[in-house]
């Protein structure tokens, strides 16, 4: 998954190319993972991808900080740049292309205080932070369930 906006692999993707060309860096939200031209290990990924017969998905700044303060909200606590995991597992699912009983991992690795500014401008830290792994089910469980009631 990548930045609508700055998304060079999934652009070789959908164009059935063999390597990874740099394209012109547009503005997004997910500055962490915004590379315009990511070389040699950008070929080893589309190659990866394609190999495995995955795909790519790209997903815009709306969407992508939609899902970013919902984890806020809930209390996974994360830069937008490592959102765009579940915000692409939701993309796939109302696209059709996951099914009830596929498994999907999202990974959120980056902290919230990477992106400072973003989180001061829109989201109220909690009062409550989830520690251990219970717990973040339980949160991922209210996520899910918001996100599929709109």
């Amino acid at each position: 998954c990548q930045a609508a906006n700055c998304g060079p692999i999934v652009d070789a993707l959908d164009q059935g190319l063999d390597h990874v060309p740099g394209i012109e860096k547009g503005k997004t939200i997910a500055s962490a993972i915004a590379v315009s031209n990511p070389g040699m290990l950008g070929n080893e990924t589309l190659r990866s991808v394609q190999q495995s017969g995955g795909c790519g998905i790209k997903v815009d700044d709306d969407n992508l900080l939609k899902v970013w303060e919902q984890l806020g909200r809930a209390g996974i606590f994360i830069e937008p740049s490592s959102a765009i995991s579940v915000a692409s597992a939701y993309q796939m699912a109302q696209r059709g292309m996951l099914r009830s009983s596929d498994v999907m991992v999202a990974v959120v690795t980056g902290s919230g205080f990477k992106d400072a500014d973003t989180l001061n401008a829109r989201v109220t830290i909690p009062d409550e932070v989830v520690e251990g792994q219970k717990a973040f089910n339980e949160r991922l469980e209210t996520i899910s369930k918001l996100c599929q009631s709109k």
